[in-house]
């Protein structure tokens, strides 16, 4: 810039103009880099802003006269007053606790919670707040400061950490308990597996012992019999002699007693270590009857013994299963006027009129009876008794045995020896018939 009254009319004419050229050049340079670097320093450190103007200002006032430089300002900033480095630093320290910025207390809790915590916390907004709106749903708000993020993420944290710890507890108490009954169970399992296997050495020790040779049947004890012999009655039997006493089907064994036409039933029992008894009912031979040239004889109850032999005195089995049986000592009395007849061993008696006889010989007085000596049915009506003192007994069908017996019992004691006839087929008006004199 040229000056009006400078006598050198613009030019640089003489040394000391150029050196003052010079240093203003020098000047603006340095003051533009002064300033450039007290900018930043402005940004950085606001309190050293203000201040470095004033040193720079009354330090080099003859350069500033000299070329004005162009200067630029900061933006204002609120100016903060200065204390002692222990209050700056306290201040500072809070303002960050406050903002939760990283060294501070509530910082590291957050952050600690964050790493807890599954599920990391997002905020809802956009197309997601649309959807929450339209479901019907609660939308969570934002917390208005970092201070309440941070208040409200401690509690949280608390709430979280609480209920962690009652969780864990009732995960311990529920894992002790099933710790505590899988110990139940497996004792109970085990002394039940024991108790199984000593069950199964007893059972299996004692099945050994008990068909063992100790306990085979040795002696048979047969009561009961009258016509049977106990031979018979054991050949029936067919004990097994290395059968066991201990294990012996009894019941299979009165079974196939009483299959035999003889016996009526039977009774077995065992006697440790070695016995065995048999307990039988016989059937006792009551009648006989001719048929195809044999005398057929039937027990009291009306089933088929086999025929009769009279030069032994015995009934033969047809089929071979017994020896002769011996019956010299029964009463078998002998019926006739039976026509047709078609006996089988251990069959049953299906005449009416030899029935009909049975139940007379079963149902009336034993006096009378051991006095019969022949029978004659040849229907059911006309049933008739021959006594021993040829005192015929008509008898008829076999009905009130009872009252009939009471009549021809008085009869007979009343007209002893003159009587030859008693009919009592009719008890309302019985009659009798005596030897004419």
């Amino acid at each position: 810039m040229l000056r009006p009254d400078d006598p050198s009319g613009g030019r640089l004419s003489d040394q000391g103009s150029r050196d003052r050229l010079r240093e203003s050049r020098q000047g603006s340079r340095d003051s533009r880099q002064r300033k450039t670097i007290g900018v930043s320093n402005a940004e950085k450190h606001p309190s050293s802003r203000e201040r470095r103007p004033q040193a720079s200002a009354a330090g080099q006032p003859s350069r500033r006269s000299s070329q004005p430089a162009l200067r630029l300002r900061p933006p204002r900033r609120p100016s903060v007053q200065l204390g002692s480095p222990y209050e700056e630093r306290s201040k500072l320290a809070e303002r960050e606790r406050a903002a939760g910025r990283p060294g501070s207390s509530a910082y590291k809790e957050r952050t600690s919670s964050r790493l807890r915590s599954p599920v990391p916390s997002r905020s809802i907004t956009g197309r997601g707040t649309e959807r929450l709106e339209k479901s019907g749903r609660k939308i969570p708000k934002r917390s208005s400061s970092l201070h309440e993020q941070g208040e409200e993420n401690t509690v949280e944290d608390v709430k979280l950490s609480k209920k962690s710890r009652e969780q864990r507890e009732v995960e311990r108490r529920q894992l002790q308990r099933r710790n505590e009954e899988r110990l139940r169970i497996a004792k109970y399992s085990g002394i039940a597996a024991a108790a199984l296997v000593l069950a199964g050495l007893l059972f299996w020790g004692g099945t050994l012992i008990a068909n063992s040779r100790l306990f085979q049947p040795e002696t048979v004890h047969v009561q009961g019999t009258r016509f049977l012999t106990s031979a018979d009655v054991e050949q029936v039997a067919s004990i097994d002699p290395e059968s066991s006493t201990v294990t012996m089907d009894t019941t299979e064994l009165e079974e196939r007693l009483a299959s035999n036409p003889w016996i009526v039933r039977a009774t077995v029992t065992t006697h440790l270590p070695r016995e065995v008894t048999i307990e039988v009912t016989e059937r006792t031979p009551a009648v006989k009857v001719e048929s195809e040239g044999f005398d057929w004889v039937a027990s009291s109850d009306g089933r088929w013994l086999g025929y009769y032999d009279e030069e032994s005195s015995s009934l033969i089995d047809p089929t071979g299963t017994l020896p002769p049986v011996s019956v010299a000592n029964a009463n078998i009395i002998p019926v006739a006027g039976i026509i047709e007849l078609e006996p089988e061993w251990g069959e049953l008696v299906e005449d009416e009129s030899l029935l009909n006889a049975l139940a007379h010989l079963r149902g009336l007085d034993s006096q009378i009876v051991s006095r019969v000596l022949r029978v004659s049915a040849p229907s059911v009506g006309s049933t008739s008794l021959f006594t021993i003192d040829e005192v015929e007994l008509d008898v008829g069908r076999a009905d009130n045995l009872e009252e009939k017996s009471a009549i021809i019992l008085a009869i007979l004691e009343g007209y002893a020896g003159d009587v030859v006839l008693i009919n009592v087929r009719s008890i309302e008006n019985p009659t009798w018939r005596g030897l004419s004199r």
